[in-house]
Order: C-alpha cells, then structure tokens, then sequence
C-alpha cells in the first residue's frame, strides 16, 4: 500500500493525541512523518557511508515512514508502555506537566512550560501571587496535573489581563521558558532565524 504523511500521521497514532480535547483528531500542521524519515535516511546513508571507510564494505538503507513517525510519540508511547494508559488529546496542555500549554493574552497568544517546582515559584512571582504557589491544590506538579481544571481556571483570566509583550519580558526575566504563537511569517522574520543564518537566497 503506498504511504503519505497523512497517512502515516494517522495510522501511527500521532493524530489521535493532537487536536482539542475531546474533539476530532487533527493531524499535524506540518508533514512530520515525511520530514522525520528524510532525517533518518541521511542519517543512515552517512552510517553507511562511515561504515564502508571503516571496514570497505556496502550497507543498505531501510527507512519507514511509519517506523519513523513512531520515534515522535516519546512521552506517548512510554506512557501507554509503562502503564496501560491510552494517551488522549489535550489540545494545548502537557498531559504529565502543569502549567504546560498556551494561554490567551491580551493580544495574542503565549506559551507557558512551567517543568519544576522552581518554575512554578518563579512563575507564581510573575503572576505577582507568590501565595498561590503554597496553594494546597497545587503545590506540586501532580497536584497541579490532577487539579488542571481548577488550576486554568485560576490561570486563564490572570494572563488574559496583559499583552503578549508584557508576558514574555516578565517570563524570560525570571528565567521560565516561554514564547509566542508566531504566524509563518513571523517565524520566518524571527531575527534569531537571521543571526542562525538560516534563511539563504540562491538562484534556482
């Protein structure tokens, strides 16, 4: 049966953790399953070719569309292995971290990855409500995960009250990782894309 990244996307299980929860599944805005097996055929061919200098002999190149889509599910798959649990959609959220998502500012929206009881202090200072990073129901990240609801709750309408800018100046101060949903456009504009030297013009 020929294969397409579509394809692959759903029948290796990626589609069926992306999109809103409990909604329809979604498949990946980008062609990950064709661009993953590109990167592991190169791989190969240059362990092939490694091996061919180190020992005179050829090597053949098996690379899957599937095998490699696979490799993406991580946490996904390590989830399901370890316990029997099926992974579902979450739409923005982290399913083993909190806060771990985007949120909606003012004007646009920001990516919050709150990954250690540290950040979640510094985070609390952000939010200018130290006190709420004492809060029984979410002291740790396992309180903070089984308490989701509660805990967005809390959180939505606090990051909605300031714009992007604002939040990203505030989060990067202290140290917390986080960033804005970018169009194409914008990613593409991103003045750390000029300074990696990313972009090249060459004629075609």
């Amino acid at each position: 049966c020929p294969g397409s990244d579509g394809v692959v996307q759903d029948e290796g299980g990626l589609m069926s953790v992306t999109g809103p929860a409990g909604g329809a599944p979604h498949k990946a805005g980008a062609s990950l399953a064709d661009v993953v097996a590109g990167m592991n055929a190169f791989q190969g061919i240059l362990l092939a070719l490694l091996r061919r200098e180190r020992t005179g002999e050829g090597g053949q190149v098996d690379v899957s569309l599937l095998e490699s889509l696979l490799s993406t599910l991580t946490y996904h798959a390590s989830t399901y292995l370890l316990t029997g649990q099926v992974p579902s959609r979450l739409g923005y959220r982290h399913p083993n971290l909190a806060p771990y998502e985007t949120f909606e500012a003012e004007d646009g929206y920001v990516i919050v990855g709150v990954g250690s009881e540290s950040l979640w202090r510094s985070f609390c200072e952000v939010l200018g409500d130290p006190g709420l990073a004492g809060d029984s129901r979410f002291a740790t990240n396992a309180l903070r995960v089984t308490n989701y609801g509660a805990l967005r709750e809390v959180l939505a309408p606090r990051l909605r009250a300031r714009p992007v800018a604002h939040w990203l100046a505030a989060l990067e101060a202290a140290g917390i990782p986080c960033g804005r949903v970018r169009t194409v456009a914008e990613a593409l504009d991103n003045p750390q894309v000029a300074a990696r030297g990313l972009l090249l013009e060459v004629e075609h």
